[in-house]
C-alpha cells in the first residue's frame, strides 16, 4: 500500500484566511527524517499541524502543499515561475557544456526553445507511425534476456530494471535521432545531472569529456543532420538546440515508467491481467495499428491512467510564486506572498481519498474523467495541451503510446518476481512504482 494522503476537510467549510503553519525543527533534521521516512513524513505533518498546507525548512525554506487542491499553483504560469533550487544539488550545465536547458527557465527565452523542439518533435513524429513504435518495441521484447527459474541469489546479481529501461532507450532513441544510442552513454549523463552547490572546478574535467563526446555523436544522427532545416523558424543556436534535444531525450520518464507499469500490472488480479490481455492482443494481432485504435483502448488506457495516478517521475514540482495570493486548500484558504517557495507532493495529491476510493490501489474502473482532470504526471494538467508557455511536457503523445505498447507486450510476457512489488513511498529517490528494484526469477516473452 502507498503512502497515505494528506488529511481532508479540516474547516472544509471555513472561508477564512489562515496564516501557513510551520512545521518547525532544524533543517538538516528534517531532511534526515524526510530520507529516511520518505512522503508518510509530510503526511505526519499534516495531522500534526491540522493542515494541507504548511511551511518546512529542508535545508531551504518551502511551502508543503499535498493536497489535490492546493497542488494546482505549482502548474500555473501566470501564478508561479521555475525554481532550479533542489536544496543540496543544482542541475549540473557542464554536462551540456555550460547550457542550461529551457525546462529550467521562464520567459521568451524557455518559450522559444520549447515551441522548437516542439515543432523537432511534430517533425520525427510524422516520421514514426503508431504501428512503426509497435514494431519497434516487438522487436526489443524478442532480444530481452531471457530468465528461467533463477535462485535468489542468481536474481539479486541481474539488473533487471536496466533490461527494460535499455529496451525503452532503444526504442525511444531511434524515434529522436534516427538511430540507437546506447544507455551506456546516456547513463553518463545522468549520472552527471546534479552536483552539489558547493562543487569543485577539479571534478569537471572528466564531465567535460563526456558532453564532447555526446554531442559529436548526436550531432552525426539522421534527424540532427536535419536540424537547421526543421527549426528554420526560430532565432536559436545549434548548439542550443541540440542541448535540448539531449537533455529531453536522456532525462526521460519512459524508462521508469515502463518499469512501473510491469510493477503495476503484476499487482493485478488474474481477472484484471485478462482484461488487459485480451484487449492487447486485438490491437497487436490487428493490422491497422494506428493512433486512432490506440486510442481505443479503454482498459489500456485506464491501466495507463492508474500508472501515472501512482507514479510519477517528477514528484516534487518547485515553484516560485509572482505575487502575493491566497492558496485553496482542503484545510482552509491560506496567505502566501510573492517569492515564496511553493513546493507540491504529486504522489500524494494523486491518490487523495476526496477523490477516489481506495486510492493507493490500481483500478481499471476508476471515473476516467475525474482521472484525468486530476492528474500532473506529464508536468502540469493532463487534459491541458502542451503550449511554448505552459509547464507541460511537449512529449505525452509519444510517452504515452510507448508506456500502452509497452504494457501490451508485457502482458505477453511469462513474469515470476521474487522482489517485494510493496510501494510505501519510504524511498523518496526512487521514482518507480515499487520500494526496491524489480528482481526476477522468471522472464520470457511469449511471442504469439
Amino acid at each position: 500500500m502507498a503512502s497515505k494522503c494528506p488529511i481532508s476537510n479540516i474547516n472544509g467549510e471555513d472561508k477564512a484566511i489562515r496564516t501557513v503553519p510551520s512545521a518547525g525543527g532544524f533543517g538538516p533534521y528534517n531532511l534526515y527524517r524526510l530520507m529516511k521516512n520518505g512522503n508518510p513524513e509530510f503526511t505526519r505533518l499534516s495531522e500534526e499541524l491540522n493542515s494541507n498546507v504548511f511551511r518546512m525548512n529542508v535545508i531551504q525554506n518551502e511551502i508543503v502543499l499535498p493536497d489535490h487542491e492546493s497542488i494546482k499553483v505549482c502548474y500555473d504560469p501566470s501564478k508561479v515561475k521555475k525554481s532550479d533550487n533542489f536544496c543540496l544539488v543544482r542541475f549540473n550545465t557542464t554536462i551540456l557544456k555550460g547550457i542550461t536547458p529551457g525546462v529550467f527557465m521562464d520567459g521568451v527565452e524557455h518559450d522559444t526553445r520549447k515551441a522548437a523542439l516542439m515543432k523537432y518533435l511534430e517533425y520525427v513524429m510524422s516520421n514514426t507511425s503508431v504501428n512503426e513504435i509497435t514494431c519497434l518495441i516487438e522487436n526489443e521484447f524478442k532480444n530481452m534476456p531471457v530468465y528461467k527459474d533463477l535462485s535468489l541469489e542468481e536474481a539479486n546479481e541481474i539488473d533487471f530494471e536496466l533490461d527494460i529501461k535499455r529496451a525503452v532507450t532503444n526504442v525511444l532513441t531511434k524515434i529522436i535521432f534516427g538511430e540507437v544510442i546506447s544507455i551506456d552513454i546516456i547513463n553518463k549523463f545522468a549520472y552527471a545531472t546534479l552536483e552539489f552547490k558547493y562543487n569543485f572546478e577539479f571534478s569537471r574535467a572528466e564531465q567535460r569529456r563526456v558532453a564532447d563526446m555526446i554531442f559529436k555523436l548526436v550531432e552525426g544522427t539522421p534527424y540532427l543532420l536535419k536540424l537547421d532545416e526543421i527549426v528554420k523558424d526560430f532565432k536559436i543556436e545549434r548548439e542550443i538546440m541540440v542541448a535540448e534535444i539531449i537533455f529531453n531525450t536522456f532525462i526521460n520518464g519512459t524508462r521508469t515508467s515502463a518499469i512501473s507499469a510491469l510493477l503495476k500490472f503484476l499487482e493485478l488480479s488474474d481477472g484484471d491481467k485478462q482484461r488487459i490481455k485480451s484487449e492487447s492482443e486485438n490491437f497487436l494481432s490487428a493490422t491497422d495499428r494506428n493512433s486512432e485504435s490506440l486510442a481505443s483502448l479503454k482498459t489500456i488506457h485506464s491501466f495507463f491512467l492508474e500508472v501515472c495516478r501512482l507514479v510519477t517521475p517528477v514528484p516534487y514540482p518547485c515553484r516560485i510564486l509572482k505575487e502575493d495570493m491566497v492558496i485553496t486548500s482542503t484545510s482552509g484558504n491560506y496567505e502566501v506572498k510573492k517569492g515564496e517557495l511553493m513546493c507540491g507532493k504529486v504522489l500524494l495529491a494523486q491518490r487523495d481519498p476526496e477523490l477516489f476510493d481506495d486510492p493507493y490501489e490500481v483500478s481499471l474502473d476508476r471515473d476516467i474523467n475525474k482521472v484525468e482532470a486530476n492528474l500532473y504526471t506529464f508536468g502540469g494538467k493532463y487534459l491541458d495541451e502542451a503550449t511554448a508557455t505552459n509547464f507541460n511536457c511537449p512529449g505525452i503523445g509519444l510517452g504515452s503510446t510507448m508506456i500502452k505498447v509497452f504494457t501490451m507486450f508485457f502482458s505477453r510476457c511469462d513474469v515470476v518476481p521474487v522482489s517485494d512489488l510493496k510501494h510505501t513511498c519510504t524511498n523518496i529517490q526512487r521514482v518507480v512504482g515499487s520500494d526496491v528494484p524489480l528482481k526476477v526469477k522468471t522472464f520470457s516473452y511469449q511471442n504469439k
